[in-house]
């Protein structure tokens, strides 16, 4: 049975009097615009980087916003994107969030590295809660923020990030404020170990000079067992213990995260925003 007819067939059997318009079509660059034109919302629930930024390219240039999310092991992302929102808000779109999709191969399928699935029914509720405000027009929903659930532990936090003024598909330099620190200049960086959180992948096209890698997800899992643990993955990586640190990544959200895992460890670290790494870059 395709996904349309099986989530049409239990839409019909939950709420009979919803009006379900099922389109058997393969979403292409050809076809994309005419597909998502007209909706008052869309939410995304593809499972390919390709799909995924095709329809979040084509809601910012329709100005439709798009509710968003993503699940992989037990780490779960919501937010909400929009290139037109109504006055006095600032708009946002994927791209501001994660500029680019991360290079074939960088980042481990679902099949591969797995996914609760129960976690699923969590992150699809949240996403059907921000769908439901954004067509009623009540509540503060997520938009310039992306919420992050960790069902290992339960927590659930928000991380804000900036849009940026640029054509809808152009990846965003904006600042994004970071946590859970301030951030330092990167003039008063020295004696910081910068810390790439990012896929191996990425840190080997553009790493900064003297950085050391150590992925978001390796370190979130780290952390979770213990502070041994995360102390073994640093030292393995080539981090002595107890050493400052300055997480970075591209867009600022995972710099985010890997620096609240190490605060709650109690290390020294700071997250840098975007235009800390370029100042860096240019420097370089």
């Amino acid at each position: 049975e395709a996904k349309t007819a099986s989530a049409a067939r239990r839409l019909r059997e939950v709420a009979p009097d919803v009006r379900v318009m099922e389109i058997a079509e393969r979403l292409t660059d050809a076809n994309a615009h005419d597909l998502l034109a007209g909706w008052d919302a869309v939410v995304d629930g593809t499972d390919t980087f390709e799909t995924r930024y095709l329809v979040a390219d084509t809601c910012a240039a329709l100005g439709t916003p798009l509710v968003w999310g993503s699940v992989l092991r037990f780490d779960a992302q919501v937010s909400v994107f929009w290139s037109r929102p109504p006055d006095g808000v600032a708009p946002v779109t994927l791209r501001d969030l994660f500029p680019a999709a991360p290079p074939p191969g960088s980042v481990p399928s679902c099949a591969d590295a797995g996914v609760l699935g129960a976690l699923c029914g969590i992150a699809g509720s949240m996403m059907a809660v921000e769908t439901v405000k954004l067509i009623a027009g009540f509540g503060d929903v997520l938009l310039g923020r992306v919420a992050v659930v960790d069902a290992l532990t339960m927590r659930v936090h928000d991380v804000a990030f900036a849009g940026t003024s640029a054509a809808p598909g152009t990846p965003s330099t904006a600042s994004r404020p970071a946590e859970p620190a301030a951030n330092p200049p990167a003039t008063d960086l020295l004696g910081r170990t910068l810390l790439d959180v990012r896929e191996p992948a990425e840190f080997a096209v553009d790493a900064l000079s003297g950085a050391v890698n150590v992925p978001v997800s390796a370190l979130e899992q780290a952390a979770r067992t213990g502070p041994g643990a995360a102390a073994a993955l640093l030292l393995e990586a080539g981090v002595p213990d107890g050493v400052p640190l300055a997480t970075y990544c591209a867009a600022g959200v995972r710099a985010v995260r890997a620096a609240r895992a190490l605060a709650e460890l109690d290390h020294d670290v700071a997250a840098l925003t975007p235009d800390d790494v370029a100042r860096m870059r240019a420097r370089t």
